[in-house]
């Protein structure tokens, strides 16, 4: 307090955790070393209502005491800048939620006069950033004994509450989780009454929050713009305490640009990072389903998102959907038997997401929206998807431990479709046609026990897959430990160069299987030196802890002109060096062996023969380029 400098402070978090409370108990401890002055309450409210004219006539009123009629907004800027020059102030703008609110309050350090001091309460970290505030201050919720003492304070007058309601005093300070608005609400509603009246109340917030506290939280969530919103409803209702790669990949196939999307949100505190996973207030979460709740509170089949499994097996029992939904998440760690009718996702016509886990249905399904675009069920009972089922929509489709035995039977045209996970689907006895599958690029296939699978591949420049394995086959003749593999071939054969095909061997070491995380590797082909573009392989793969097999097909086709030009000039004696070195995206991520095959016109008669010598598979090319992947045993 002692510098002569001007400092502006920000005091930043969601609403109703206390700025205003804290700002106010600041302002009463200091406001006797300055020369003026002001607290202006409820800035984003007045400014609403009454404008900022009003605002600045506020400012001069409790400055100087006295009454000015301000003309424009121009001429309160002039006004407060030509009369606190000079003058040492502290200053409160309480509930920013504009630039223009403090550009025309408090815009330049040099309005005020040395010493002063400027405290800017907000729920939105961004305006603090723009504005290049000296220091912002991150006010954390109350704990425990703190709540629970507020709440002592509002219900009973006293510093503790009567043994008697300890247990159900508890409840309610777990269940407003250190949100001061909440306890101080609930508490003077709580003042005088029974110990039956306070379990009834709890158990009715459990469906039907108290509107006081969600009027207050839903102001940060009518800020937002369109596609804010549906990233905010989407994570309160589906993916709150989730890792945040896997959300923002989910939400990116919905078109919601949710790098950019949860930014906003962090800043205005509205979901937090923590590690890698997303969390958001227990309340605001409880706020945001309960928007949802209110757009057709009688018939759930007639809302945006299901979550509940109530609601949900309702509406696909009765075949109660509509065209309202587009997301349905459902995860029981303990099957759940269910009695759907085989018609029920026939209705839900714009369903894009859908994630269920531990279901057991009585019956097969008829239908399955063709509008999704992210489809994961854990467990899926049926032996294939429904033959209605042809999503040019679909980005990505995971059938983990399944019971499918063939995804699909004939050509089926899935135009978007990029990831197919089968893991642990030991039931599965061969992979679709993937010909109208174009921008297929992994395909994940884990834990098939004495199975043979062909994979078809269409005519595509770039294919991948990932399967458990630690040995590289025979067939690629250029092998090497370690991470990089260098040969030399005639310089004439380029113009018999059908493709190459890498196989790297790969582990993570130290992985948390409770985390779902991703790891880059990458791959550059050179050829006699220099770099060919782009990257022969750049890929996010799965971590894994056992060894696995990544393995990559391109064709000529993929790279440019230029690096195909490359592979034809020879050195001296007519030959080309060839090489690839992977590189990973991690000090946890080891690379053991790799090995690539130049793929010639005249390679073509011989790859039916199977690449054998593969403890847990082998990977042999036909004629269509195809991969057999055979695994004799599990490791």
């Amino acid at each position: 307090m002692g510098l002569n400098d001007v400092r502006i402070i920000g005091v930043w978090e969601m609403g109703g955790i206390g700025k205003t409370t804290l700002a106010r108990v600041v302002f009463h401890m200091v406001s006797n070393k300055f020369e003026g002055c002001c607290f202006l309450a409820n800035v984003r409210e007045v400014y609403e209502k009454e404008g900022l004219v009003r605002l600045q006539e506020q400012f001069i009123l409790q400055i100087f005491n006295e009454s000015m009629s301000i003309l424009d907004v121009c001429h309160g800027v002039s006004v407060i800048k030509n009369r606190l020059r000079h003058k040492r102030i502290l200053l409160v703008l309480d509930d920013v939620n504009q630039l223009d609110q403090i550009n025309k309050l408090a815009e330049k350090r040099i309005w005020f006069g040395s010493g002063s001091r400027v405290i800017i309460t907000t729920r939105d970290r961004h305006l603090l950033e723009i504005l290049e505030v000296d220091e912002i201050f991150d006010v954390e919720g109350l704990n425990y004994n703190e709540a629970l003492h507020l709440l002592s304070l509002k219900a009973f007058k006293k510093v503790h509450p009567p043994k008697d309601y300890i247990e159900v005093s508890k409840d309610i300070v777990y269940y407003a989780n250190g949100l001061p608005l909440a306890i101080e609400i609930l508490g003077s509603f709580l003042f005088g009454r029974s110990i039956d009246k306070w379990k009834s109340t709890l158990n009715k917030l459990k469906e039907f929050p108290n509107n006081e506290i969600l009027e207050v939280l839903k102001i940060s969530f009518n800020g937002l713009d369109e596609a804010e919103k549906e990233i905010f409803l989407h994570i309160a209702c589906f993916f709150n305490h989730k890792i945040k790669n896997d959300v923002v990949k989910i939400l990116a196939y919905l078109h919601l640009s949710p790098n950019v999307g949860m930014e906003v949100l962090v800043e205005k505190s509205l979901i937090k990072v923590r590690g890698n996973r997303l969390w958001m207030h227990d309340l605001l979460q409880e706020m945001g389903r309960h928007i949802v709740y209110q757009e057709c509170p009688k018939e759930p089949g007639k809302r945006s998102r299901l979550w509940s499994f109530w609601d949900i097996n309702n509406v696909l029992t009765i075949n109660k959907g509509t065209e309202a939904v587009q997301g349905i998440v459902l995860e029981f760690y303990v099957p759940e038997k269910v009695d759907w009718n085989p018609e029920a996702f026939s209705k839900l016509q714009y369903l894009k997401l859908l994630k269920i886990c531990g279901v057991h249905l009585t019956n097969d399904l008829k239908h399955l929206p063709n509008s999704l675009r992210f489809l994961d069920w854990k467990g899926y009972p049926s032996k294939s998807l429904p033959s209605s089922f042809q999503s040019n929509e679909l980005v990505e489709l995971c059938m983990c431990c399944s019971h499918i035995e063939r995804l699909w039977k004939g050509t089926r045209s899935f135009e978007m479709l990029k990831c197919i996970k089968l893991t642990k689907s030991q039931k599965l006895i061969g992979t679709p046609d993937i010909i109208k599958v174009p921008n297929l690029m992994t395909l994940v296939l884990e834990d098939w026990i004495k199975k043979s699978l062909k994979i078809s591949l269409s005519p595509t420049e770039k294919y991948e897959i990932v399967i458990p394995g630690s040995e590289i086959p025979e067939w690629f003749r250029h092998q090497s430990i370690g991470v990089e593999v260098n040969i030399k071939q005639p310089s004439h054969l380029y113009n018999e160069w059908m493709g190459i095909v890498v196989c790297i061997v790969f582990c993570s070491h130290d992985v948390d299987h409770q985390i779902s995380c991703l790891i880059p590797l990458y791959c550059p082909l050179t050829a006699n030196g220099k770099r060919m573009s782009p990257a022969l392989g750049s890929s996010l793969l799965p971590k894994v802890l056992p060894d696995h097999l990544w393995l990559l097909y391109v064709t000529p086709q993929f790279f440019d002109e230029k690096s195909n030009k490359l592979l034809s000039e020879g050195d001296e004696n007519g030959f080309t060096q060839i090489g690839i070195k992977i590189e990973t995206g991690g000090p946890g991520e080891e690379v053991k062996k790799c090995g690539f095959h130049m793929i010639y016109n005249k390679d073509i008669e011989g790859l039916d023969r199977t690449m054998a010598q593969h403890s847990n598979s082998s990977i042999s090319p036909y004629e269509s380029l195809a991969v057999i992947v055979e695994c004799d045993k599990a490791k």
